[in-house]
């Protein structure tokens, strides 16, 4: 059976004992956690399964010689192995087999698996589509290998540094008229944790940190309350340059040395205090507390959604960002996002990983570590804000271009359309940014987003919606348009009307995503209507713009400009005297944009003798002499038409 359809292949990896091998999709015995992703492995007498192959612990296995019944459907597995290898011999009971399609191949069992003590039924099953896109490609995950070690390196050796720097910034967020009051409560915690044993100087502490956190919980709230309520009681934060160290200290030191609840609670209340308020989010994280933090989720099923939030919301300063990572935070959230977690524990790693997706080495952490595919899963999650953030994450992961490709591969395009067409106006926004990223990064990437069907729902929105969701979709277009494929769909879906209208009535970043996508567009036959619409004069006031908005809309005005009658038009609008002032800008994309313009404009005569009469000639001559090779083209074709 092909890799496609996840069936399990001999392999020589392992030892000879491993029949067969490979991905399958598995029956969660939970009811809401439905099919779950598994790498199964097969003996003479036992399949186990678990959720990574180079996992040291299987995360279970069945004796298949205890097997009740096996029946299977279409040639998946034992079906597929029994005519492939008739020589093979299995110890379980006769298998029932029906044809049916191919996505639709499954085997059930019923066995007992001695590792979880657990006899049931023991679904398996091909899942064409997520088998497709879950096939992993030799090539890049030898350069992710190479990659996660080099960050491993990097790591190393920055962690020492960082803590110093935080702790150097964290020195001027101490309100001196509480420093001393610190001083005092610190000095009371020592004396009550001076028995010399460890058990009873615990308690001490945690019972001083107990009082604290009770005087400083909403409605004295009780400490056995605390893990419960903590979720709802943001604490009030007072707006000023100094962090709450009176109340941060000795959450501190219940997270340190306390115990059970009272840590749970403890880090309830820094993650609240961290929300909000960039103070506290630094000098929480230049105590020393992130593998406190990492510990307490591994310590109990009650810490983990307390200890991810933490995280999160302590994830504000680059260096805490790159520091979380350096720690081991990646590999905390993406345990999070495999594991049985509660869904409000992988809602919080979702928005830590959208933090850490943020900085360069967050971005390689995420990816070498494979958690950009856990984030395409989180996609399809049912909860609107999962949905939103995941593709939130992915977009910042695709910042870096080498991590396209294992996105691509992971089966990221098909899964973006789908949020785009029915996700929340947030999610969607998210989405349109991935996309606009993707296409960005490579034409191939535009097509393969043109071809899963982006386009329609990508100009639906320029028609329908307003704000961020708006603006990330004409960015997206933007991009695309580069392909010709892709302009050509555009074109047909009824872009150009919508696009001209945000140029002439958005904000000012939605009128520069406009005329950059009308600038890919002018060049595809659909220059006349773009004049139609009434787009050339407002392209000439963008020339006196900001300047991102000049060279994007001199670019426009160069594509159109190469048909006779709209080059009168550019002219008569005043675009004569923006241009030759954008000539002696520093930008050099906008000196070339403006150098093609003036080009095609001067190829009518007296536009021509109103440019020399400028002096244009010296200032195209100068500009040239000191000109980048992507900029000489331009500037010599300007002055060769000016020079006739």
């Amino acid at each position: 059976m092909a890799n496609r359809e996840r069936a399990l292949s001999q392999s020589s990896l392992y030892p000879q004992n491993v029949i067969l091998e490979g991905w399958l999709a598995k029956l969660s015995p939970a009811m809401m956690k439905g099919w779950q992703k598994r790498f199964v492995r097969l003996d003479s007498t036992k399949l186990y399964y678990m959720k990574d192959p180079s996992s040291k612990e299987d995360s279970g296995y069945i004796e298949l010689e205890r097997a009740g019944y096996v029946e299977s459907k279409g040639e998946l597995l034992f079906t597929h192995l029994i005519v492939q290898f008739p020589d093979l011999h299995f110890p379980f009971c006769k298998l029932t087999e029906s044809v049916c399609s191919t996505a639709d191949k499954k085997l059930k069992i019923w066995a007992y698996d001695p590792k979880r003590k657990d006899e049931r039924a023991y679904e398996f099953k091909a899942d064409t589509e997520v088998a497709e896109a879950e096939v992993d490609d030799p090539a890049i995950e030898a350069a992710l290998e190479e990659r996660r070690k080099a960050l491993l390196a990097k790591g190393a050796a920055r962690k020492v540094e960082i803590m110093e720097e935080l702790r150097e910034k964290a020195k001027a967020l101490i309100d001196p008229t509480a420093a001393k009051k610190a001083e005092e409560e610190a000095k009371r915690a020592r004396e009550l944790a001076t028995p010399i044993n460890s058990n009873v100087r615990s308690a001490a502490a945690e019972r001083f940190a107990r009082g604290l956190v009770q005087k400083e919980a909403a409605g004295q709230m009780m400490i056995n309350d605390a893990a419960k309520r903590w979720k709802g009681s943001i604490l009030a934060v007072k707006k000023t340059a100094y962090a709450d160290t009176e109340k941060i200290d000795p959450l501190i030191q219940v997270l340190q040395l306390g115990s059970g609840t009272a840590k749970v609670a403890a880090a309830g209340a820094l993650a609240n205090l961290a929300l909000g308020k960039d103070e506290n989010k630094l000098y929480i994280a230049a105590q020393d507390v992130i593998t406190n933090f990492l510990e307490l989720y591994k310590e109990s099923e009650a810490g983990q959604h307390p200890s991810l939030v933490a995280l999160a919301n302590i994830a504000g300063d680059d260096m805490v960002k790159d520091l979380l990572v350096y720690e081991g935070a990646v590999e905390t959230l993406k345990d999070s996002l495999t594991s049985n977690s509660p869904a409000e524990s992988k809602g919080a790693a979702v928005i830590l990983a959208v933090n850490l997706a943020s900085r360069d080495d967050g971005r390689e952490a995420l990816v070498t570590h494979g958690v950009h595919k856990l984030l395409i899963q989180a996609m399809k999650s049912e909860a609107p804000e999962v949905k939103s953030n995941a593709a939130a994450a992915v977009a910042n992961i695709a910042f870096f271009k080498d991590n396209c490709d294992p996105m691509i591969k992971a089966g990221v395009i098909p899964v973006l359309v789908s949020v785009l067409q029915e996700g929340t106006d947030s999610a969607k926004s998210n989405v349109c940014l991935a996309l606009s990223i993707l296409s960005a990064t490579s034409v191939e990437n535009a097509v393969l987003l043109e071809e899963a069907g982006a386009v329609v729902p990508l100009v639906e929105h320029l028609k329908t919606t307003s704000g961020n969701v708006q603006l990330s979709a004409c960015q997206a277009i933007a991009n695309m348009a580069c392909a010709k494929q892709v302009k050509v769909a555009l074109t047909e879906a009824g872009v150009i009307e919508p696009l001209v209208s945000i140029l002439c009535n958005g904000s000012a970043p939605a009128q520069r995503s406009a005329a950059a996508g009308l600038a890919n567009l002018a060049n595809a036959g659909n220059e006349e209507k773009i004049a139609e619409l009434g787009a050339i004069p407002v392209l000439v006031g963008l020339l006196t713009s900001q300047p991102a908005s000049r060279v994007t809309a001199a670019k426009a005005l160069a594509n159109l400009a190469s048909v006779d009658v709209i080059r009168t038009q550019i002219t008569e609008a005043g675009a004569i005297l923006p241009l030759m002032n954008i000539l002696n800008a520093e930008q050099w994309d906008g000196v070339a944009a403006c150098a093609l313009a003036l080009a095609r404009l001067s190829l009518d005569a007296p536009t021509k003798k109103k440019i020399i009469e400028m002096k244009g000639l010296d200032i195209l001559s100068k500009r040239l002499k000191s000109a980048p090779p992507e900029a000489q083209a331009s500037l010599a074709s300007a002055l060769q038409n000016l020079a006739i």
